[in-house]
């Protein structure tokens, strides 16, 4: 129902259409003061925030007898606004009659979504460092003076004039466990020395949010394993990055092109790395132990399907005295569930191979292959 249709109707709501530019919202408190269109409902200083239906209801005068003795709808129905007997009649004026009333042209106010939550608040620098203390796992006195709040004065800890942490120094404190994900939230940190340690897992993709911060990064002789992360082309103040002797696989990656100031980037004695040098980087990449400049190996091939695995099997048949697999063919391979003699199928998969009483003689190594292949139950031969 449009507005203009309630507004123009000066017999419905009682004179509220006046000339001039008519308003994009009927407001409630108009309708309250119409005291002849509504029933005598609304009081000085009472319009609600709502148009109760029942005040719509009882008024059976301007209302075209809605109610007619009957219990009140929850909801006036749009058609009695369209349709009354009484005192709506002209207020559609010949238009069609949509299936809902909008509520923005009655002016109710809609109830409002609830704002979403507020993200979690971002973690001090003392968390961080706390969290890490209680993640490791340690046998040395790396952490005895890791207590209270001033974590500036804390063993390994450097922080600027302004309290921010610039250095961490844990290097030889047998320390154990995933690196410390939080790190890449230490916005001053440019030092980071964890090598010679028993770290394991991947290399935290979120240490890209180091950025421009970062200058030298130790993780040498530790248990580091996956790939060097793409992500960390952001680290382009990085000067010396440091992972000998961990168990990384796996290319350098070619966005690390962008770290223009990089001296050093020693990854010797990580046998599974591979591929080529990024151009940029050819003077700063140390990789003896490694199978850099080697080609990575390509993906393994998939395992061999179950024709080829009988196909196999019937060319280590040594002696086929009755001929049972001449038809054993990979021409013929589209009808093995059919003309293949031992062949059982459902459908188009092979459940079972049964050779009992051929008098076949066949390496042992072809049964292997094929009691090796899932698709069958129970080779028989």
């Amino acid at each position: 129902m449009f507005l203009k249709d309630l507004q123009e109707s000066h017999a419905c709501i009682g004179g509220f259409a006046q000339e001039g530019p008519k308003p994009s919202q009927l407001s409630l408190e108009d309708l309250y003061k119409r005291h002849n269109c509504l029933g005598g409902h609304a009081q000085a200083g009472q319009g609600p925030s709502h148009l109760p239906v029942e005040d719509l209801y009882k008024s059976e005068r301007r209302m075209g007898h809605c109610t007619q003795g009957k219990s009140k709808p929850r909801h006036l129905p749009v058609e009695d606004l369209y349709e009354p007997k009484g005192g709506m009649r002209h207020c559609t004026q010949g238009t069609s009659k949509p299936r809902r009333l909008p509520v923005k042209d009655l002016g109710l106010v809609h109830a409002q979504s609830s704002p979403p939550p507020p993200p979690p608040p971002l973690l001090s620098e003392l968390d961080i460092l706390t969290n890490f203390k209680d993640s490791v796992n340690t046998t040395s006195s790396a952490f005895s003076t890791w207590t209270g709040a001033s974590y500036c004065s804390w063993y390994g800890i450097t922080c600027n004039g302004g309290g921010a942490v610039t250095a961490v120094d844990l290097s030889y404190s047998s320390l154990s466990g995933s690196l410390p994900l939080d790190f890449g939230s230490l916005s001053q940190l440019s030092v980071l020395h964890l090598e010679n340690n028993e770290f394991h897992g991947q290399l935290p993709s979120s240490w890209s949010d180091l950025g421009s911060s970062l200058v030298e990064l130790y993780l040498g002789f530790n248990q580091v394993t996956g790939q060097l992360p793409p992500a960390w082309s952001s680290l382009t103040s990085s000067y010396k990055l440091f992972f000998q002797s961990n168990t990384l696989t796996g290319l350098i990656p070619s966005s690390w092109s962008s770290m223009s100031v990089l001296f050093r980037l020693v990854l010797d004695s990580n046998v599974d790395l591979c591929g080529d040098i990024p151009a940029s980087l050819s003077s700063a990449v140390s990789y003896t132990g490694t199978g850099i400049t080697v080609s990575c190996p390509g993906p393994p091939p998939p395992p061999p399907g179950l024709t080829y695995a009988l196909l196999t099997l019937k060319a280590a048949v040594t002696d086929d005295p009755g001929n049972a697999l001449v038809d054993w063919t990979e021409a013929n391979a589209a009808n093995q569930c059919v003309s293949w003699p031992g062949i059982s199928c459902t459908g188009s998969a092979i459940t079972s191979v049964d050779l009992s009483f051929f008098d076949l003689q066949v390496h042992s190594l072809s049964i292997w292959v094929l009691s090796h292949t899932n698709a069958v139950r129970s080779p028989c031969i």
